[in-house]
C-alpha cells in the first residue's frame, strides 16, 4: 500500500531498491527505468532520492538494473553509424516508426543518445533526413498542399490508434515536427484541420455543445475510451483532441471543477473552512496516494490531471505549499524527509 511504513534503512539497500524500480516498470510497462523527473512526477520521489543519494545515480543504477552495458568506449557516441545503430535498436524495441523528441528519449532513460543527436549530428531534425524520415523524400513545397498533410495526419492516427488528431506537443514527440510545423502555418492551425479532417465542428449541429446532455454524452465516451477514472484537466483534453468539449465545459457549464460535479465525481461541495484544515487536508491526500497507489504526493499539475485539483490549489494556499505539505505528510506516513535523509547522510560520513 502507499501508505506503509518503511522501516529505517530501507531506502539505503540497493536489494529493495531494485526490487521497487522492476515493480515500477512492470507497472507502468516501461521497458527502461524512466528519468528522475519521470519518477517524481508518477510519486515515486524516494526510489529518485535514493538513488541518487545512496546508489551512484541514475547511470548507474541502470547499470545495475542490466539495462546499460559497460561504459561506452571514448568517442563511441561520435561515430554516426554507431548512432544510427542505436537508435533503430530502439525504435525497434519501442515500436516507433519515427525517433521521438529529445525530452521522450531522456524519458525513456536514453538521455546519451539525445545528447550526442544534438551535440554530434546536427540536432533531431536533421538526424531524422539522414534516417529517411523527413524532408529528404517530400517534394518541394509538398506541406503547402492540403490533401498532402490530410493524407499524413490520417495516416499517423491509424498507425497510432489515435481516435483524435493529437495536440501539437505530441505531434512533435512522436516524430512528426514537419507535419506540426505545416499545419500552424499552411492550413490555418490546429483547431482549423481538425475541423477540416471532420473531427470536430464540422460534424456537429449549431447550438450542439450548448447542450447539457451533449457534453455529458462526449464526456462519458471520451472516458470509457482512454480508461478514465476521473474526468481528466483541460490540458490533457486539449492533448486528446477534444479542445471543442474543453471550449464548451469553460463557456456554458461553469469550469471543470463544475462539471465533473455534473458528472457525479465530486461529493456535495465540502463546507466551509474544509481545506483549511490540515488534518482534513492530509487525510485527502492519503486517500489519493492510496488509490493511486503513490509512495509519495505528485506535483500539483498531476493532481490537476487526475482530478484533485482542489487537493493541490489547498495545499498551495493553506498549508505552505507543496514542499512544507510533504514534510508534514511523509512524516505521518513514517517516510523520511529530504532534510531527515541528508542528516544521515551527514551522520553516515562522520562516523565512517
Amino acid at each position: 500500500m502507499a501508505s506503509k511504513t518503511r522501516p529505517q534503512g530501507y531506502w539505503k539497500s540497493l536489494d529493495n531498491c531494485i526490487e521497487k524500480a522492476k515493480k515500477v516498470m512492470e507497472e507502468h510497462s516501461f521497458d527502461r527505468l524512466p528519468s528522475e523527473g519521470k519518477l517524481r512526477e508518477l510519486g515515486y520521489s524516494s526510489l529518485s532520492t535514493a538513488i541518487d543519494k545512496y546508489h551512484g545515480g541514475m547511470g548507474k543504477f541502470r547499470k545495475l538494473l542490466g539495462q546499460e552495458e559497460l561504459k561506452k568506449p571514448n568517442r563511441y557516441w561520435n561515430s554516426l553509424e554507431n548512432t544510427i545503430c542505436e537508435v533503430k535498436n530502439i525504435m525497434g524495441e519501442h515500436g516507433f516508426d519515427r525517433l521521438p523528441s529529445e525530452g521522450k528519449l531522456r524519458e525513456l532513460g536514453y538521455s546519451s543518445l539525445g545528447g550526442a543527436i544534438s551535440k554530434y549530428h546536427g540536432g533531431m531534425g536533421k538526424f531524422r533526413k539522414l534516417l529517411g524520415q523527413e524532408e529528404l523524400e517530400k517534394p518541394k513545397k509538398y506541406w503547402h498542399s492540403l490533401g498532402n498533410c490530410l493524407d499524413e495526419a490520417k495516416s499517423l492516427m491509424e498507425k497510432h490508434s489515435f481516435d483524435k488528431f493529437p495536440s501539437q506537443v505530441k505531434l512533435n514527440e512522436i516524430g512528426y515536427g514537419s507535419l506540426c510545423v505545416a499545419i500552424s502555418k499552411y492550413h490555418g492551425g490546429l483547431n482549423k484541420f481538425r475541423e477540416l479532417l471532420g473531427e470536430e465542428l464540422l460534424i456537429k449541429p449549431m447550438g450542439y455543445w450548448e447542450s447539457l446532455g451533449n457534453c455529458l454524452d462526449e464526456a462519458k465516451s471520451l472516458m470509457e475510451k482512454h480508461s478514465f477514472d476521473k474526468f481528466p484537466s483541460s490540458g490533457k483534453l486539449n492533448e486528446l483532441g477534444y479542445g471543442s468539449l474543453c471550449v464548451a465545459i469553460s463557456k456554458y457549464y461553469g469550469g471543470m471543477g463544475k462539471f465533473r460535479k455534473l458528472l457525479g465525481q465530486e461529493e456535495l461541495k465540502k463546507p466551509n473552512g474544509y481545506w483549511n484544515s490540515l488534518e482534513n487536508t492530509i487525510s485527502e491526500a492519503k486517500k489519493i496516494m492510496e488509490e493511486n497507489s503513490f509512495d509519495q504526493l505528485p506535483s500539483q499539475q498531476r493532481l490537476g490531471e487526475l482530478g484533485y485539483s482542489s487537493l493541490g490549489a489547498a495545499i498551495s494556499n493553506y498549508h505552505g505549499g507543496f514542499v512544507y505539505f510533504r514534510e508534514i505528510l511523509n512524516e505521518e506516513l513514517g517516510i523520511k524527509s529530504e532534510k531527515e535523509h541528508l542528516t544521515e547522510l551527514l551522520e553516515d560520513y562522520v562516523g565512517s
